[in-house]
């Protein structure tokens, strides 16, 4: 089996990098990242690790990065499946996701607080056998 080494807390703590860059960090001007946007990112995927702990599963640690204009994305791209989450600045509006894996596709928008069960198993730790 492969062993994911990197914690979930580890990824939470690299993407405070994000709040380093400042407006136009691009050359695009794109804005700058804001702290109550990732803090959002954080608590949605702390809600799916929570959820997925209750049902004996694990969350497959994503990248967090990057969104267009000062959007969070939160990416996943494994052997398995490959998922983008986007986290929006505005709380109001919802967050968009899509993504697949063999036989099955993904797509739609949910809000911060709203569990969904279908994404969660896209978001699921996979076991892999190494060959």
């Amino acid at each position: 089996m492969i062993v994911n080494e990197r914690s979930l807390q580890e990824e939470m703590e690299k993407s405070k990098e994000l709040l380093k860059l400042k407006d136009d960090f691009d050359g695009e001007g794109s804005p700058h990242y804001d702290e109550e946007t990732l803090k959002r990112t954080w608590e949605f995927l702390k809600l799916y690790e929570e959820k997925l702990q209750e049902n004996n599963k694990k969350l497959e640690v994503p990248d967090i990065g990057p969104g267009p204009h000062g959007t969070i994305d939160v990416y996943w791209n494994t052997n398995d499946f490959i998922l983008l989450i986007n986290i929006p600045v505005d709380p109001s509006k919802r967050i968009a996701y899509s993504g697949n894996e063999v036989g099955s596709k993904i797509k739609g928008g949910i809000g911060i607080s709203e569990y969904n069960s279908e994404l969660a198993h896209f978001m699921r730790e996979r076991q892999t056998k190494k060959l």
